[in-house]
């Protein structure tokens, strides 16, 4: 049987991180949260995302093919994938949200400014 495709959508937010997975046709798959650790390195916030991620895959199985991920971000330039001086981070001036991600999942990740 064809695997279902579906989309990871992230809500980066200071306190926690939400993460779903989207079907094509809009049905919520999984849900999952945890701590975003803002107060500490990025690399804290890595390391949770990846255990997460690991948790969706070993959850959905092959049953599933994940095509990319969004993220919503505060301070979020869409163009670089970057977080640029996000005040309620202790991540640094510029952080490789993007990038970041890509390395953990493999897959084609896009952010947007969720701060407006």
């Amino acid at each position: 049987m064809k695997p279902l495709d579906a989309v990871i959508g992230i809500d980066l937010g200071g306190t926690f991180t939400k993460i779903g997975v989207v079907d094509q046709r809009g049905n919520m798959l999984m849900l999952d949260r945890f701590p975003s650790r803002a107060d500490e390195p990025f690399k804290y916030f890595l390391k949770e995302l990846q255990e997460a991620f690991r948790n969706i895959k070993d959850t959905l199985g092959s049953q599933v093919k994940l095509l990319a991920i969004g993220v919503g971000a505060p301070d979020t330039n869409c163009f670089t994938g970057e977080m640029e001086n996000p005040p309620n981070f202790k991540w640094g001036e510029v952080v490789p949200l993007a990038s970041g991600i890509n390395q953990i999942t493999q897959l084609p990740v896009f952010v947007n400014n969720d701060a407006m």
